[in-house]
């Protein structure tokens, strides 16, 4: 046998696994157009879903996704790098609506899984994603903490612990 699975649990499996389904119906070429097309729109709309969750009023803001379109990794065919930067601004906006909605399980679980998906993309962007959302965090539980008597409140405490949870499993794989 010259294939062989291997059991691990590995990144870059995202753009695999969508060209496998999509060349499971249509030939290896248009399989693969419509995966950069797919990828094409996805980022700039997971990039205005962001912005839109850090101030809905500066959209023109969404104007700044198209540098990461047409990235050099992009071009060389590193599909898998430029899927996980997709994931990983949706990631961003799913943890800015956990914190302005800490007990509604939906963003936790939205969160999980597009930290999941990241982590499978690629993983240099999951460790990003990781260093990006932990940095966020400690900036607002100090500012929380300075305009506060100095403690950090419950509802703080539990959104880190969904954070370490969403982070957690994956990082153990």
């Amino acid at each position: 046998n010259i294939y062989i699975f291997t059991p691990e649990i590995v990144p870059n499996w995202t753009g695999h696994f969508v060209l496998l389904i999509l060349n499971s119906f249509l030939p290896a070429f248009l399989a693969e157009k419509i995966f950069l097309i797919l990828y094409l729109l996805g980022l700039p709309y997971a990039f205005r879903y962001f912005v839109k969750q850090i101030n809905p009023k500066n959209i023109l803001l969404s104007y700044l996704s198209f540098p990461f379109c047409y990235t050099f990794l992009f071009l060389l065919g590193f599909y898998n790098f430029s899927i996980g930067l997709l994931f990983c601004f949706l990631s961003l906006a799913f943890w800015m609506k956990l914190k302005k909605n800490p007990g509604q399980l939906k963003w936790t679980i939205f969160l999980l899984t597009s930290v999941f998906l990241t982590y499978f993309s690629h993983v240099f962007v999951f460790l990003f994603l990781g260093i990006l959302t932990l940095l966020d965090f400690i900036f607002h539980a100090l500012l929380s903490r300075k305009e506060n008597t100095g403690q950090i409140s419950t509802s703080k405490g539990k959104t880190f612990l969904r954070l370490s949870i969403s982070f957690l499993v994956p990082s153990v794989l």
